[in-house]
């Protein structure tokens, strides 16, 4: 709530220069989103925020300008930007405009990643190298100007921005220019960019931002706005980061929120009015934009065992969710006010409690849902069709191996035969799966690739890995936690040299780092998996897709391989083998599961098995068996 209006405006060391110097009342806010967040759906983080202030009794404002720069782009160029992660790109182009004076030079960047670069571009028929140097020295400056003048800002007191992956600079940037224009108001950042010590290193990069909230937003920010409102001391309002005598001060970190059912439903308005207006949706029915639901925060599995390779939910890994009564009353609510069935959950895991409840009632419902959860690898059947019938046709479990001894230096709790079976069931079920090979793992063997591209070919007729790469190191990840006394720091990821000022240290401020992390493995052999998986990709973008099918009736069973147009074939079975194999192509089965419910022998039943997997029809994991083919449909399939 409002402080009383007579409490006098004073001043005091924390909050010196902060507030307005009135009488404390109603804040006129404005929060923004700014390049390089995607386009293609609003900010819950804008949302959110936005309705939690209007509650408290702030006016606020709120401006996706990240949507102005892609209309200006044109949709392919702003989203190969967007979503380009092997450099600081869309850091690096608003740089000099964050740091005008002492931003590196930007012809050296160009060169260093030349061909990467160049690749981009040709990707989506974009400007040249030259444009972009020219747009990173004064384009991205004149954008954001521009931006300020369009808007009707003279009276806004708090501007709020936020910054998550390659946010930053375009953040700073606006910072700066707000501090010009509007010397009175009050600059406050936040977003996942400044967790732990990088707010404190980022506080002092960039002293236009005033404060930046560090952590969980949803008390923080309305607490803060009561403060400035009533010129009280910031000390008081946790999860905040400023300056106090020229040094980082930070002030008390607040638990996290459990009770997420009482927060409010996230304001998207203004991201359909402007998007509209610039023409990025399509007329009729919003096929091409999702909104962004919340229904849990942090990671169960997580809180259990930390995947090494992770640095999500550094600082807020507890997990809690929402009740599914309030989750079903928010996507109804949110479908009918935005006319979109399509639903983007941006929880890190899918709550396995929405199985027996939320699932299941969606799904008892008839609900048209278009949903996106990440889930845990490894589902079991069950789970997948429950999820299936309630509209959940987009998933990303983190599967990012296919060997079960790499997947145990991940922490992953799963094994490998177990994360085929989820993509046979996504296949079987015609859900989309988006998931990635990774290496670089300490522990590693050669063999753990050369097999995982001995398996990957059998799996031709499944979805295909986006792409097959090296792990990042992430601050807050295990792996960065652990690094002993004998191994050199990690260095922050080389091209960010590129993008911030000397006097930045980015040991204290990147969340990305180079490493060297010890493997024996040879680059021939993680070579191995990376050509696989692309002839993979490859045969999913010809007309005709890959397929294993097995048809079955009682006795006899056939599959048809056609899954690599240089090894096709028919395979039949009858008797025994048939059912031993229909017995595999639900779940994984051990060789004691077969000889239980088959009356065959056990030698017989070596032979058979052997025969399956040489062939590539089965996989073997240890001990458990599993049918790569799935059930044939007339119609064909496509995941």
């Amino acid at each position: 709530m409002l402080c009383d209006p007579s409490v006098s405006a004073g001043t005091d060391a924390a909050d010196e220069g902060r507030g307005s110097g009135k009488a404390a009342s109603a804040l006129n806010v404005a929060l923004i989103n700014l390049p390089w967040a995607s386009f293609r759906r609003p900010s819950i983080q804008l949302g959110l925020l936005g309705a939690i202030a209007r509650q408290g009794g702030h006016h606020v404002t709120l401006a996706h300008l990240n949507l102005e720069l892609a209309a200006r782009l044109g949709k392919p160029l702003y989203d190969a930007i967007a979503e380009h992660r092997s450099t600081s790109l869309g850091d690096w182009l608003f740089a000099r405009a964050a740091f005008p004076d002492t931003a590196p030079d930007g012809a050296p960047f160009i060169e260093r990643y030349r061909k990467i670069l160049g690749d981009v571009l040709q990707r989506v028929d974009g400007p040249s190298l030259t444009a972009l140097l020219a747009f990173r020295e004064g384009g991205a400056e004149r954008f954001l100007r521009e931006q300020i003048a369009a808007q009707d800002w003279q009276d806004v007191q708090l501007f709020g921005l936020t910054s998550t992956f390659q946010q930053n600079t375009a953040c700073f940037a606006m910072a700066r220019l707000l501090k010009q224009h509007f010397p009175q108001a009050t600059i406050v950042a936040g977003g996942a960019n400044f967790d732990g010590e990088m707010g404190e290193e980022w506080v002092k990069a960039a002293p236009q931002i005033d404060i930046i909230v560090s952590g969980e937003g949803d008390v923080a920010f309305p607490r803060l706005l009561d403060a400035i409102g009533c010129a009280e001391p910031l000390d008081k309002v946790p999860n905040l980061i400023f300056l106090k005598d020229g040094q980082p001060h930070r002030t008390a970190r607040l638990p996290v929120l459990r009770d997420l059912d009482s927060l409010p439903l996230p304001d998207y308005d203004e991201y359909f009015e402007r998007a509209h207006r610039l023409g990025l949706l399509t007329s009729g029915a919003r096929l091409d934009v999702d909104l962004p639901v919340e229904t849990s925060r942090g990671c169960w599995w997580g809180e259990r065992r930390h995947c090494t390779f992770c640095g999500l939910n550094g600082q807020s890994m507890a997990f809690r969710s929402k009740s599914s009564d309030r989750v079903r009353d928010e996507f109804a609510a949110l479908t009918r006010r935005y006319r979109s069935y399509r639903l983007f959950a941006v929880d890190n895991i899918a709550d396995m409690k929405f199985h027996k409840s939320l699932f299941p009632d969606l799904a008892e419902q008839g609900t048209s849902y278009d949903i996106f959860y990440e889930v845990k690898s490894g589902l079991l059947p069950d789970h997948l069709e429950r999820l299936k019938a309630a509209g959940v046709s987009r998933i990303q479990p983190g599967i990012e191996s296919l060997s079960t001894h790499v997947l145990g230096l991940m922490d992953k709790g799963v094994r490998a035969i177990a994360n085929v079976n989820l993509l046979r069931w996504s296949a079987i079920l015609g859900m989309d799966v988006s998931w990635n090979l990774l290496w670089g793992f300490p522990g590693e063997h050669d063999q753990d690739y050369l097999d995982q591209a001995k398996l990957a070919r059998n799996l031709w007729h499944l979805q295909p890995p986006i792409g097959v790469s090296r792990i990042w190191l992430e601050r807050f990840s295990p792996l960065f936690q652990r690094r002993g006394e004998d191994v050199s720091p990690p260095i922050p990821e080389a091209s960010l040299a590129g993008v911030y000022p000397n006097a930045v240290d980015l040991s204290r401020a990147a969340y990305f780092f180079e490493y060297d992390l010890e493997t024996d493995v040879s680059s021939e052999s993680y070579a191995a998996l990376s050509e696989v998986s692309g002839e993979w990709k490859e045969q999913w973008s010809s007309s005709r897709l890959p397929r294993l099918d097995f048809h079955y009736s009682p006795g006899f069973l056939q599959i048809d391989d056609l899954r690599d147009p240089s090894r096709e074939g028919v395979f039949t079975y009858e008797g025994d083998a048939a059912e031993i194999y229909r017995a595999m192509t639900r779940i994984p089965r051990t060789v004691e599961q077969l000889l239980a419910d088959s009356k065959a022998p056990s030698d017989r039943m070596d032979i058979i098995i052997d025969e399956f997997c040489a062939l590539g029809l089965a996989m073997r994991d240890g001990e458990q068996l599993l049918a790569l083919a799935l059930p044939y449909r007339r119609e064909g399939r496509r995941a």
